[in-house]
């Protein structure tokens, strides 16, 4: 009986082992399920990460070509912007002479107006003065609309 008995202690012995064994791999076998489970998400994630970080380079490189077209358009705008008040102070400056041309123009012809006014009155004086000397009287209000119509006639 002695092999008997050491055989069922054996035995049990042996199927507690075995329900060990089998509790140690089912155990195992959801180690091994929540393992790949969190290396299929990290690799989920790594592509994640990896999408957003192209899309954010994609973004970047966008933003500074914007930059790079506004400026360029800036720096044509602003050089347009230098040509035309280049202009306008060449125009300016035309515009300028232009005015103290007439001025001068203006002065020369007043003082040609002047000069003109009195050598008329000069002129009158004289005529007026060596016709009474001659006796004739000094012309008369009727005298100067017969003057006026040969101008017209003329």
């Amino acid at each position: 009986m002695i092999s008997t008995g050491g055989s069922r202690a054996h035995r049990s012995q042996w199927f507690s082992l075995l329900e060990q064994r089998n509790r140690l791999q089912h155990q195992l076998e959801q180690r091994n399920a929540e393992l790949a489970s969190l290396h299929a998400e990290r690799g989920a994630s790594h592509e994640h990460l990896r999408l957003v970080e192209d899309r954010a380079h994609q973004q970047v490189d966008h933003a500074r070509q914007e930059i790079k077209v506004l400026q360029q358009r800036i720096e044509r705008e602003q050089r347009e912007h230098d040509k035309r008040i280049t202009q306008l102070i060449a125009l300016q400056e035309e515009l300028l002479t232009a005015v103290r041309t007439a001025e001068q123009q203006a002065a020369h012809h007043a003082g040609q107006v002047v000069a003109m006014e009195a050598n008329l009155n000069h002129w009158r004086s004289q005529a007026g003065s060596s016709k009474r000397a001659a006796g004739k009287p000094a012309p008369t209000a009727k005298a100067k609309p017969r003057h006026r119509a040969k101008k017209a006639i003329k």
